[in-house]
């Protein structure tokens, strides 16, 4: 009986997830109701209402600033369980309102259902909405009574899921001359720690250093040794209070060395794109909180955005959170499909209001069985032209994941030769591959200031700096056509070949990213267009 129970509770939430899978451009509001009568049967009733087809596409318009804004860090003891590692704020739901909406309006509509305003992001028009604690199903109730306002874009529950660091920490190397080895440089056979630049051809890239101008990057990881040797004058934060909320931490340092360690300092390590400032958010609001939900991980796109970056870097995501249950996977995918709305429609409303960008997002390191399908990594890695939800802003969704870049990792095998690493995910959503193997980079380890890592977060920060490199030699460019120059085929020179361990099913290979092609290829653009 328990176990009819949960099944049904599960299919309940599934039922509520997929009203919000299904194209908003032609659903309205979806009602799930579940009952039980003599103590065994449950019934599940959905009533779908037609909704009119959104407008041409228009122009994006001048970029505005916002002001004001608050958040309210969910507790974890409010989140409950879909799976192991993933779930919903029982206590929140999202409001986006439609622009223009008078503020009294947004009151009466949040007094209406007996909610308190305890969150706001300006740019999105989106409000945090607390709530007595509920099931999914008296959440659902809310959203669709607030999907009938004509004022309101959409309503959501606030997700929550287990993020995984995606990298697969390695044995640290160090030495007296403070962390350097290398074999030299030599781009047509990379070897020793800093393979992973002689394999993207990052040498000849700088050698067109005239060409680039100064560019923010924004990464948004689990917290910044703001004290590192090499990050000196590197790091800033959107807001003070997201500096203050910063714990350091080995991953978000690593990720921020590959990214921009300082050149030129007779210290440490060369980051990639050494004229520019990093915008960070620590995603992690406590130490050692694994739950990310929704809000956390869009407000960080946001403020990053609205701080400057053209390239925001995401070396997380949520595979590892995937249920092992055949039974729970179908349920997982349309989790995912729902998640993938609240972050393609943010990306919207910053590209309506003007600001251009490109989100690098990490495939994944797998499952706990095995490499999966990079869609079932969450967030920016879930959206495609399907499932993207744009509402009235009048961006396409191709708008929208003409600026995702999904990265897988790559191996070095020796003489010029590279395999995809056994956790990299795969799949139609990997756009590229960049060295994520042995990765040597700044640490924030007491024991040591550099050390090696393994994992698709080392191979995101490669393709953010290769694509912030190439976007600085001209940064009116569109950012779907940076894109487009990064993972093109004809800007790269190494293959990625697929990997034959049985953890990693052989069914794709890939391109490496190659700063020097990509920068070049932006050159000669611009020098056409003159």
């Amino acid at each position: 009986m328990k176990r009819l129970i949960s099944y049904i509770s599960v299919l309940a939430l599934t039922l509520a997830i997929w009203s919000y899978a299904i194209p908003m451009s032609s659903i309205s509001e979806s009602r799930v109701t579940l009952s039980q009568t003599n103590g065994s049967v449950a019934t599940v009733n959905i009533e779908n209402s037609v909704k009119a087809p959104l407008p041409e596409k228009k122009p994006v318009l001048t970029a505005v600033s916002t002001k004001g804004d608050y958040h309210r860090v969910a507790e974890e003891k409010s989140i409950v369980n879909i799976s192991e590692d993933c779930g919903y704020v029982n206590d929140e739901i999202l409001v986006f309102f439609k622009d223009g909406t008078p503020f009294f309006s947004k009151l009466e509509i949040v007094k209406s259902i007996d909610a308190v305003m305890v969150g706001y992001l300006g740019i999105l028009n989106r409000y945090q909405l607390r709530i007595q604690p509920k099931d999914i199903n008296e959440i659902q109730a809310l959203c669709d009574t607030l999907m009938k306002n004509e004022e309101v874009e959409l309503a959501v529950c606030n997700l929550a899921v287990k993020v995984s660091e995606t990298s697969v920490p390695s044995d640290p190397w160090t030495s007296p001359g403070g962390g350097e080895y290398t074999l030299g440089w030599d781009e047509s056979d990379p070897g020793g720690s800093n393979w992973w630049l002689e394999a993207i051809q990052a040498p000849s890239a700088w050698e067109y250093n005239d060409y680039f101008n100064h560019i923010d990057i924004g990464v948004i990881d689990s917290g910044f040794d703001l004290e590192h040797e090499d990050l000196q004058g590197k790091i800033v934060f959107p807001k003070e209070w997201l500096k203050k909320q910063n714990i350091k931490d080995d991953h978000g340092t690593h990720v921020a060395g590959i990214i921009s360690a300082n050149a030129n300092n007779n210290t440490g390590i060369t980051g990639i794109c050494d004229n520019c400032t990093i915008h960070c958010v620590d995603w992690e609001p406590e130490d050692h909180q694994f739950w990310a939900t929704s809000e956390r991980l869009l407000t960080g796109l946001v403020y990053t955005v609205l701080d400057g970056a053209k390239v925001i870097n995401y070396s997380v995501g949520s595979t590892a959170s995937m249920p092992v249950s055949e039974l729970l996977l179908p349920f997982y995918e349309i989790f995912l499909h729902f998640e993938a709305k609240c972050f393609s429609y943010s990306m919207a409303k910053l590209l309506e209001a003007g600001y251009d960008y490109i989100v690098v997002q990490s495939a994944g390191n797998g499952s706990k069985e095995k490499a999966e399908d990079a869609f079932y990594n969450g967030m920016f890695c879930s959206i495609t032209q399907d499932n993207a939800f744009t509402g009235r802003t009048g961006i396409s969704a191709k708008q929208i994941v003409d600026r995702i870049i999904v990265v897988g990792a790559a191996q070095n095998m020796g003489g010029a030769s590279f395999r995809q690493a056994d956790f990299s995910n795969y799949g139609d959503r990997v756009d590229i591959c960049a060295p994520g193997y042995d990765v040597f980079s700044c640490s924030s380890a007491q024991d040591s200031k550099y050390r090696y890592m393994s994992g698709t977060s080392m191979a995101a920060p490669v393709v953010t700096a290769v694509t912030a490199l190439a976007w600085s030699v001209k940064p009116d460019l569109p950012g779907d056509t940076i894109k487009q120059i990064v993972c093109s085929p004809e800007n790269t020179c190494y293959e990625v070949e697929d990997n034959p361990d049985e953890f990693h099913p052989l069914v794709y290979s890939y391109r490496m990213v190659n700063a020097k092609l990509a920068v070049e290829a932006v050159i000669e653009l611009t020098q056409t267009a003159e």
